[in-house]
């Protein structure tokens, strides 16, 4: 019976962390980076080369090729996109 009620409760921590982040980067050598505000995030050369972003419901994230979000952006939707030979210097997530 304890496990019965400890199972929710398990379930709904785990989709309360799920929803930590409006957009994830990954790249396919393992790096992540999390999109946690809704503020214009510049990108440093340095940085590694991502494969994928996955965009979280009821969200737009817009990748610029300039930083400071500052010229014309791609949008991407909810949902998985690859991106790897994407060039860009800001990124731009916000509620649809």
């Amino acid at each position: 019976m304890l496990f019965s009620k400890v199972l929710p409760l398990t379930a709904l921590a785990s989709l309360a962390a799920a929803q930590d982040y409006v957009a994830r980067f990954k790249a396919y050598a393992g790096a992540q980076f999390d999109i946690t505000t809704d503020e214009c995030i510049n990108f440093e050369r340095s940085q590694p080369i991502y494969n994928t972003l996955e965009v979280t419901f009821k969200n737009l994230c817009e990748l610029n090729s300039a930083p400071d979000c500052g010229d014309e952006p791609k949008r991407y939707y909810p949902g998985l996109h690859e991106i790897t030979y994407t060039t860009f210097a800001s990124i731009h997530c916000h509620p649809l």
